[in-house]
């Protein structure tokens, strides 16, 4: 039978429990998530499916005053938003990142959604994703990778899809990352790291390969493989 994607319903840290829409709280009192519920007008929420691994976690920290994901076996995309079925505009997306593992990978997703009519059981998102590598040389192996991802609901099998592209990137330090991209039109426009353009992700040609359906849809923040901090978070979005 057909069942649909499910969000967590017990919210930050939750851990278990059947999965459900969440309902948010009238007053969020501790500043970390009044930040971020200022921002996105909601809290964070855990998109789940049938035959994810069970390890992992994801929280608001008030002491780091950060979106902890735990996913060391597994992707765990969080929810923050959505873009709706109507023009877009521009959209701004950034927010600090540190990697507080050795190898694996963060990023934001958006477009998350089903992949077609006749594949219910399959979810696709287009995806902005960090590989942080092992190191070479003292240096930090780093690479910026565009494309679509899909999830069977059913097999919880997870694989990229269709225009993976990559962008390579080694970063000076390793202290906080700022991830931050810019849409404008349904166009990516904008792709930085620490403050570095990736603009071989922007390309009109890389950007033609997309339709307005990868965009629009739930957007948020994912680690896999990997324990990531989030901190420090804008958006903006103008019609």
């Amino acid at each position: 039978a057909h069942w649909p994607i499910a969000e967590s319903g017990r919210g930050p840290g939750a851990a278990g429990g059947t999965a459900t829409e969440s309902t948010q709280p009238a007053v969020a009192v501790e500043a970390t998530k009044l930040h971020w519920l200022n921002e996105f007008q909601m809290l964070p929420i855990d998109l789940a499916w049938r035959g994810r691994s069970g390890a992992g976690s994801f929280r608001l920290d008030e002491d780091l005053q950060a979106l902890v994901v735990h996913a060391n076996r597994s992707l765990r995309l969080i929810k923050l938003g959505s873009l709706p079925d109507e023009p877009i505009g521009q959209v701004q997306l950034g927010m600090d990142v540190n990697m507080l593992s050795d190898i694996g990978s963060f990023g934001m997703f958006l477009g998350f959604r089903e992949a077609a009519i006749d594949q219910p059981h399959v979810v696709e998102f287009q995806t902005i994703e960090v590989l942080w590598l092992e190191k070479a040389d003292s240096k930090r192996k780093t690479l910026v990778r565009r494309c679509l991802s899909q999830i069977n609901r059913e097999s919880g099998l997870i694989s990229g899809s269709r225009n993976d592209h990559v962008a390579h990137f080694i970063p000076e330090h390793l202290e906080k990352l700022r991830l931050e991209i810019e849409l404008r039109d349904g166009r990516f426009v904008s792709v930085r790291l620490a403050g570095r353009p990736c603009d071989v992700l922007c390309t009109e040609s890389l950007n033609s390969q997309y339709d307005m359906s990868d965009y629009r849809g739930s957007f948020g923040v994912f680690a896999r493989g990997a324990t990531v901090e989030f901190s420090n978070p804008t958006y903006q979005r103008a019609r």
